[in-house]
C-alpha cells in the first residue's frame, strides 16, 4: 500500500474513534470515510488522455 493510503486509514481510525467517543457526527464520519474509498477505488491519475 502506498502511503497516501495508509495516511487515510489512519484518518479514518481517527474518525472512527471519535465518531465512537460522540465526539463527531454520522455525516461527518460518512463524508471521510466515502471519501477515503471513492480514493482507494479511483486510480489517482487518469489512464486515458483527455476524452471529448
Amino acid at each position: 500500500m502506498g502511503k497516501e493510503m495508509m495516511r487515510d486509514l489512519e484518518d479514518l481510525q481517527q474518525v472512527e474513534d471519535s465518531f465512537r467517543r460522540g465526539e463527531t457526527t454520522r455525516k461527518e464520519y460518512r463524508a471521510v470515510e466515502n471519501s477515503v474509498v471513492r480514493k482507494a477505488i479511483q486510480p489517482s491519475k487518469p489512464a486515458g488522455g483527455k476524452k471529448r
